[in-house]
C-alpha cells in the first residue's frame, strides 16, 4: 500500500527540495500512481529531458509521466463490458538469514582477538563454552521451530554471580516474521461505448493484499477504484469532456513501537541469533518485535481522493484550435494509531529463580527437565520475569489521530496553431497558461495513558493530552510557449519559453524566465540510407538542452516565523510560549535545473526491434542548502539558501522487441540498463 518511489535520471536531484516526476492522468495532476487503476490505462508515456517536459510547467523539473486512460468502445455501437481478475501470491525474493552458530564462532574469535575472554553480548551472551555448547544443540536440537517454546536449560542457561544469561539455541527471525505466499485478489469491470459522436468508459477496481508480517493482528492493504471519462462533439467546432476518479486507499498495519520509536525491524537484527524468540516453556510470549507485533493493535492510514475534470476544446479554424481544461482536486487522509502496553517475559533484565510451591528452588538437566538437586548436571533453574514494560503514558500508551485535507485547483488552457507552407515545411505554435492554486489544513490529536489497551479510544485516555494542527497554501502561475519546426520530417527543430511564478518565494522573487531547445535529425529518410532500408527501418538522431524551475521546496523559508505551543519546565505545569525565530536567507529563489541530451533511436526489421540510446546530464543550480560556516554558538539552525550546485550525468539504453503472429497473438518485450552518478560540486 505504500507509494513506489519513482525516479528518471538519477536518485537525487536536490537536498531539500524533492526529486520525483510529476504524475499526469489525462493531463491532470494526481498525487500518486497509486490512485490509478491499472485496468483503466490505455498507455503510458515517459518525458525525461528538459525540452520535451517544459510546456508542463515547474512541477516538471524532474520529467513527467503521462498516463492516458481508456476511451470508450467503438464497436458497432454497442457497450463493451469488460471484466477481469487476478489472484496472486507474493513471496520475499531474498533470503534473509542470521549469522546463526557461525555468527557465534566470528563472535567469539574477535573477543579473544583483542584479549576479551569473558561472555560478550546483549541480553544473551556467548564465550567459548557456550559456543561449543550451542554448537552441540544445533546437531541435537535444530529442526526445533517456531512453535517450539524456549527452555531454560536446554535453550539458555545462567552463570557467574550476576546470573548472567548465556544463550545456546540460535533463533531465525525470518521464520517468525514473515508470512511465505501472502495472497493478492483484484477485480475490474470496465463499461465503454462510442454513440454517435458521444462516448464514455466507465471503470470500477477492487484491489485486495494481505502483508507479509506474520505476528501483526491484521496487515492489509485495499484499494477502491472509480472513474468515468466522456466527451461529446457538440459540432463540428466545439468538443466538451469531462471525468471524475475516486479512489480510496485503506492501509492497515500493526501499530508497534517502543521506548526509541525504532522500527521492529531493527531491533529484529540489531541483536545476535541468541535472541530469543517466540513463547517460553510457560507458554508466555518472550519479549521481542515478534511479541510486541502480535500484542500490538491495528492503525490505519485512509486516503480519499476525489479528482473532477471539466475540459473543451473549441476549433475556430482547420488548423487552430483552443483547448481549456479546469480541475477540482481533493484528498483526505485520516491516519488513526491505537496504542498499547507491552507484557511479557522480559528478556532485557536479569532473570529470577524458579521455586516450586513450597518455595524451594527447581533444578533441571540440560534437556530442561526437573530432576533433583543431586543429579550429575543438575542446575538451579531460572525464569523471565513477567511484567508490564511498557510505563504508564509511555510510548506508545497512548491513542492518536490526524486529519489532512488538500484541496487544488488547476485551470490549463492553451492554443494551438499548425501551419504548413508548400508541403516542405511544417509548423506548430502553442501558446497557453498553467494555474495551480492549494490549500493543506490538517489537525492531529492525542491522549495518552490508556484505561483500556483492548479497545483504545480518546475518551480512555486519562494521561496528557496534545493537540496541534495548521494550514498552508500555496500557488503557482505560468506563461508558456513552444515552436516546432519540420523540414520534409526529416529535420526538426523545436522551441519552449516559460515565464514561471510561485508563492514559495519573496515577491520580488516570484518570476523566472526559462527557455529549452531541441532538434532532430531523421536519418533514415534521407535518399542515401535506401540501401539499408530492409533491415534499418528508421534512424533518429536528437539533442536538447532546456532549464526549468524547481519550487518543490517548503513555503515560507524566506520568513522568520517563530513556533508557539506549551512547555512544563516551569514548575512542571504547562505554560504558553513563543520560540526564537529562525533564522533566514530573505533573498532566497528558485532551483534551477538545466538539462542536456543526446540520444539516438534506431528501428530494426519493420520497427519490431528498437533501440534507443542516451547521455543525459542534469545540474542543480542554486541549490538550496543549509549555510556553511555557522557556528554551534550562533544559537540557531543554519540559514538555507541558494548555496549549493548539483550535477548528474549517465546514459541509458533500453530495448524493446513487437511481434505480430498470423493468428493474432502479440508478443512484446522490453529491457532497459542505465547508469547515473550524481556529484556535489558546489557548496
Amino acid at each position: 500500500g505504500s507509494d513506489p518511489i519513482m525516479k528518471i535520471r538519477g536518485q537525487m536531484g536536490s537536498m531539500l527540495g524533492g526529486s520525483s516526476p510529476l504524475i499526469l492522468l489525462d493531463n491532470v495532476e494526481i498525487p500518486s500512481i497509486q490512485v490509478v487503476n491499472p485496468n483503466d490505462i490505455a498507455s503510458i508515456t515517459v518525458l525525461k529531458d528538459a525540452a520535451s517536459a517544459s510546456i508542463y510547467g515547474s512541477k516538471a523539473s524532474f520529467g513527467v509521466i503521462l498516463i492516458t486512460t481508456k476511451k470508450g468502445s467503438t464497436s458497432g455501437g454497442k457497450a463493451q463490458v469488460n471484466y477481469s481478475n487476478n489472484f496472486s501470491f507474493q513471496n520475499i525474493w531474498k533470503d534473509l538469514k542470521m549469522a546463526d552458530v557461525n555468527g557465534l564462532k566470528y563472535t567469539v574469535y574477535a573477543s579473544e582477538r583483542v584479549g576479551t575472554f569473558t561472555p560478550t553480548g546483549a541480553f544473551y551472551y556467548v564465550d567459548r563454552a557456550s559456543y561449543e555448547k550451542a554448537v552441540e544443540w544445533k546437531q541435537k536440537y535444530g529442526h526445533l521451530g517456531p512453535n517450539d517454546p524456549t527452555v531454560f536449560g536446554r535453550d539458555w542457561y545462567v552463570q557467574g554471580p550476576s546470573n548472567q544469561k548465556m544463550g545456546v539455541r540460535t533463533y531465525d527471525p525470518y521464520d517468525y516474521m514473515v508470512r511465505e505466499w501472502a495472497p493478492t485478489q483484484q477485480h475490474d469491470l470496465s463499461v465503454g461505448l462510442t454513440q454517435g459522436k458521444t462516448s464514455y468508459n466507465i471503470g470500477l477496481g477492487l484491489l485486495d493484499q494481505s502483508g507479509m508480517l506474520k505476528p501483526s493482528k491484521k496487515d492489509q492493504f485495499t484499494r477502491h477504484n472509480a472513474s468515468l471519462k466522456i466527451t461529446s462533439d457538440l459540432n463540428k467546432y466545439v468538443t466538451i469532456r469531462g471525468g471524475a476518479i475516486y479512489s480510496r486507499r485503506n492501509k492497515e498495519y500493526a501499530y508497534a513501537t517502543n521506548s526509541t520509536t525504532a522500527d521492529p525491524w531493527l531491533y529484529l537484527y540489531r541483536w545476535s541469533s541468541l535472541y530469543p524468540l517466540g513463547l517460553d516453556e510457560n507458554g508466555d510470549p518472550i519479549r521481542s518485535p515478534e511479541s510486541e507485533l502480535a500484542a500490538a493493535n491495528t492503525a490505519n492510514i485512509l486516503r480519499n481522493y476525489l479528482n473532477v475534470t471539466l475540459g473543451t476544446t473549441v476549433n475556430i479554424m482547420k488548423n487552430w484550435k483552443v483547448d481549456f481544461d479546469y480541475t477540482l482536486s481533493n484528498q483526505e487522509e485520516i491516519w488513526k494509531r491505537p496504542g498499547t502496553r507491552y507484557t511479557a517475559r522480559n528478556s532485557w533484565v536479569a532473570p529470577k529463580a524458579r521455586l516450586d510451591a513450597s518455595g524451594n528452588p527447581v533444578y533441571v538437566n540440560n534437556e530442561g527437565r526437573v530432576v533433583s538437586s543431586t543429579d550429575p548436571g543438575a542446575m538451579a533453574a531460572f525464569d523471565l520475569s513477567y511484567d508490564t514494560y511498557t510505563a504508564p503514558g509511555g510510548n506508545p500508551d497512548h491513542y492518536y489521530r490526524s486529519a489532512e485535507n488538500f484541496l487544488s485547483h488547476t485551470i490549463n488552457a492553451y492554443t494551438t496553431y499548425n501551419y504548413t507552407l508548400k508541403d516542405d515545411h511544417a509548423f506548430k505554435a502553442i501558446l497557453g497558461i498553467n494555474r495551480v492554486t492549494a490549500t493543506t489544513e490538517w489537525q492531529s490529536s492525542q491522549i495518552t495513558n490508556l484505561l483500556d489497551i483492548n479497545n483504545p479510544q480518546f475518551p480512555f485516555g486519562i494521561g496528557t493530552p496534545t493537540i496541534g494542527g495548521g494550514e498552508s497554501w500555496e500557488s503557482q502561475l505560468g506563461y508558456f510557449g513552444r515552436l516546432n519546426y519540420a523540414y520534409q520530417n526529416k529535420y526538426l527543430l523545436e522551441g519552449n519559453l516559460r515565464y514561471d511564478g510561485s508563492s514559495k518565494f519573496p515577491e520580488f522573487l516570484w518570476w523566472r524566465w526559462y527557455p529549452s531547445v531541441s532538434a532532430g535529425w531523421v536519418a533514415s529518410e534521407e535518399n542515401f540510407m535506401e540501401f539499408v532500408k530492409p533491415v534499418l527501418s528508421s534512424l533518429k538522431f536528437r539533442a536538447s538542452w532546456g532549464s526549468i524551475g524547481d519550487q518543490s521546496v517548503s513555503s515560507g523559508l524566506y520568513l522568520p516565523r517563530m513556533g508557539t505551543g506549551q512547555s512544563t519546565w516551569v514548575n512542571g505545569a504547562r505554560v504558553n510560549f513563543v520560540g526564537s525565530p529562525a533564522a533566514i536567507v530573505a533573498a532566497i529563489k528558485w532551483q534551477d535545473i538545466v538539462s542536456k541530451n543526446f540520444g539516438v533511436d534506431i528501428g530494426l526489421w519493420n520497427n519490431k526491434v528498437n533501440v534507443s540510446f542516451d547521455l543525459f546530464e542534469r545540474l542543480t543550480k542554486n541549490m538550496i542548502v543549509p549555510q556553511e560556516g555557522i557556528p554551534l554558538t550562533f544559537g540557531a539552525g543554519a540559514p538555507q539558501g541558494n548555496y549549493g550546485d548539483l550535477k548528474t550525468k549517465g546514459w541509458e539504453v533500453t530495448v524493446d522487441f513487437n511481434h505480430t503472429f498470423d493468428n493474432g497473438l502479440r508478443l512484446n518485450a522490453r529491457a532497459n540498463v542505465s547508469d547515473a552518478k550524481t556529484i556535489l560540486t558546489n557548496y
